[in-house]
């Protein structure tokens, strides 16, 4: 049973049943995205409804008021930056994972003239 879970979170032929209602991968990668940005939705809410959010607010209207406030306006720029880069991290990931196996010569081809481009940019 373990290993027919296993084969079914991981993109195999059989469809998962759940509840009485069968799950492809399509459904599963759907629910899970929207599962992953609901939490996140969550935790940004919870984080600017705090002490943390009123930080960043202070900051985004005026870095010297924030600063007069005694607000570390490094710290919470760092963690704004940091916040931004776990969120597109994650979204990423869920791009990733929705994409996979879409022709990838067309992405080797891609990331082929990128670094190209790169190479030619960085001896000129």
């Amino acid at each position: 049973m373990t290993r027919r879970i296993a084969f079914a979170l991981t993109a195999s032929l059989e469809p998962l049943t759940v509840l009485g209602r069968e799950l492809t991968f399509n459904d599963w990668l759907y629910y899970l995205c929207w599962t992953v940005a609901l939490v996140g939705y969550v935790i940004a809410w919870l984080m600017l409804r705090g002490r943390t959010g009123r930080a960043l607010r202070a900051v985004r209207d005026s870095e010297t008021a924030a600063q007069s406030s005694g607000v570390s306006l490094p710290a919470y720029k760092t963690l704004a930056f940091g916040v931004s880069a776990a969120y597109a991290g994650v979204a990423g990931g869920c791009w990733a994972s929705t994409s996979r196996g879409r022709r990838a010569r067309r992405r080797s081809r891609c990331c082929s003239r990128t670094t190209t481009t790169a190479r030619i940019s960085s001896t000129a």
